[in-house]
Order: C-alpha cells, then sequence, then structure tokens
C-alpha cells in the first residue's frame, strides 16, 4: 500500500514539474558559453560570421530561423540570412552543433520606417519578484500589449508567447532545475509590438537564482543595452 502512495506521488511530481517547466532542453555545448549578442539585421542581406558568435564549437552542422532564409557559404561557418516579407521585428537563429541548439536573438532594424499615422507605442518591460502564489523566478509585466515576448536563458530560447494586454499582461518565467548548475548565468527578456521593439533586460543569475545584491556582481558581468 506505501508503495503505491509513493508511486503516485512520484507520478503526481513528474506532470507537476512538465507542466510547471518550461519547454528548454540542456544544451552543455552551448549552456556554458557566453550568451551570442543579438543579430541586428539591417539589410535585406546580411553575411553573420557563426563562428564568431561561438568561437569554442567544434563543427556547426546548420542554422535556421523563423522568418529568415539562411543560405550557408562555402560551410556554415558563414551564412547569408535574408529577410522575408513574414520576418517579424525579433526572431531567433537556431545553431545546430553536436546535437544540440542554440538561439540567437535576431532584430530587425528596418521596422521603423514606413509606420502608419497614428501607430501606438513600443511595448515596454519591466520585471517584478513573484507573488506567494506564483512558483516562478520571477514576473515579466509588458505594457502596450498586444506584444510577443522573448525570454533566453544564455543562449537558449525559454519561452515565446504573446501578451494581449488587460489580465494578460503579465508572465511568470520559470526555468528547470539544471539552470542552477551554472555559477553565473543570465536572463535576457525582449518584447516587440507591431510599433517596435522594447527596452532589453538581461539579469544575471547566481546558481539560478536572480542576484538581487550589488555585492555579489563582478566585473566581468555582462550589462543590458537600454533603448
Amino acid at each position: 500500500m506505501i508503495k503505491r502512495i509513493i508511486d503516485v506521488l512520484l507520478i503526481l511530481t513528474a506532470v507537476w514539474v512538465s507542466s510547471c517547466s518550461p519547454n528548454m532542453s540542456r544544451n552543455p555545448v552551448f549552456d556554458y558559453m557566453e550568451p551570442a549578442p543579438v543579430l541586428a539585421l539591417e539589410q535585406d542581406t546580411t553575411r553573420v560570421i557563426i563562428r564568431d558568435l561561438f568561437p569554442a564549437l567544434a563543427g556547426i552542422d546548420r542554422a535556421e530561423g523563423p522568418g529568415l532564409t539562411v543560405l550557408p557559404s562555402s560551410s556554415w561557418d558563414t551564412v547569408l540570412i535574408c529577410l522575408r516579407n513574414d520576418t517579424p521585428s525579433m526572431t531567433v537563429l537556431n545553431v545546430f552543433s553536436e546535437r544540440q541548439k542554440a538561439s540567437v536573438p535576431v532584430r530587425k532594424m528596418d521596422m521603423l520606417h514606413n509606420l502608419p499615422a497614428g501607430t501606438g507605442p513600443c511595448p515596454r518591460i519591466t520585471v517584478f519578484p513573484p507573488t506567494p502564489k506564483e512558483d516562478a523566478l520571477c514576473v515579466v509585466k509588458v505594457e502596450n500589449a498586444p506584444a510577443r515576448l522573448l525570454v533566453f536563458w544564455q543562449n537558449s530560447l525559454v519561452e515565446e508567447v504573446t501578451l494581449r494586454g488587460g489580465e494578460n499582461d503579465s508572465y511568470p518565467v520559470v526555468l528547470p532545475g539544471f539552470t542552477a548548475l551554472i555559477d553565473r548565468s543570465y536572463l535576457r527578456i525582449y518584447a516587440f509590438n507591431a510599433t517596435g521593439i522594447s527596452n532589453d533586460l538581461l539579469i544575471p543569475l547566481d546558481k539560478g537564482r536572480i542576484v538581487t545584491q550589488t555585492v555579489l556582481l563582478n566585473r566581468t558581468d555582462k550589462y543590458p543595452l537600454t533603448n
């Protein structure tokens, strides 16, 4: 009888964890590398040296991204990224190596041109501590919704969700337990709507928890570029 109760508890725990954890896999090759910088695409076709983003990689198998046409040069170390009619103002470039995937933030730089009159403001994002009822690392609130929210941890896309405003203007960020294995890692958050791209947030983590005391920061920590 006790064994059955334990089995049921284990099943319920597994279901709870799977329902609360993001759909993000562990990528030891990329998790311990520095987060790749945001790729700014200013032309219809941009040459990108992926090897510069991840110099420690043994090799690159392929690269692709939603709303992007990605063509290899002599190899996948260097690619041509072509914008399309359906390219959003922010997307990701997925880089594959050693059966693992990194997601690099991509920003389309020409979207402020030719906006119609009366276009609303760009989104703005802020981060708050979770309430006692929220089992989350933090809560991201988006002003000027509807907007698309992108959350990255290191070189992985944690989640991409649409927030429509009103009661649906915030998102609780949950990270899997393996993120605590790295002493210093980073959470990066962006949002965009039809008008433009939000301020960007870069949050340092200490063993998977948000650094809230300045004494825990060091000279090697990264700093965000805000709009």
